[in-house]
């Protein structure tokens, strides 16, 4: 078995975070919005899930292809859009739990976790003929801090909002 290695472009790394942070920026201003106003609008919370989930399948798929490894890939069409569904869908669930019971623990368990979804999916959607394995201890470290960092940043977020009120 021949071990191949990679490595990152930094600029397109740094392009994936910067569409993470605006993509969540944009979804949390329009939850805000939306519940400074009291509005009752679906459409808003929508819009606003639309905003993280594609925002998050965004971030994923550049980080991805900031990855350069000299082995010719492509990616499943069918899973790369169940992946995009699933973060689109965990952010509205995540964002409506947030917005009627104004929890951000379950709130963010709930986007954390379908963030983890996304990137299982979008990992899965990969098809090469090089065969590609993950240390699962690493990969339980890594990825299982994803919740506590959505839950932290709900938290942060809208205990602000509530001090500018």
């Amino acid at each position: 078995m021949i071990s191949i290695t990679g490595h990152y472009n930094e600029f397109t790394v740094f392009l994936a975070v910067i569409v993470g942070i605006l993509a969540s920026y944009t979804a949390l201003d329009i939850m805000s919005k939306m519940m400074k106003k009291h509005r009752n609008n679906y459409l808003w919370l929508t819009l606003s899930a639309a905003s993280m989930g594609l925002g998050v399948g965004a971030m994923h798929y550049i980080a991805m292809l900031a990855y350069y490894v000299p082995v010719s890939f492509h990616f499943d069409v069918v899973l790369s859009v169940l992946a995009l569904i699933i973060a689109i869908s965990g952010s509205l669930v995540a964002f409506w739990t947030f917005w009627k019971w104004r929890t951000s623990v379950w709130s963010g368990l709930i986007l954390g976790s379908s963030i983890l979804g996304t990137h299982y999916i979008a990992m899965a959607a990969i098809e090469t003929e090089a065969r590609h394995s993950l240390c699962p201890a690493i990969c339980f470290a890594f990825y299982h801090h994803r919740p506590g960092r959505c839950i932290l940043c709900d938290a942060l977020v809208f205990s602000f909002e509530k001090r500018e009120s």
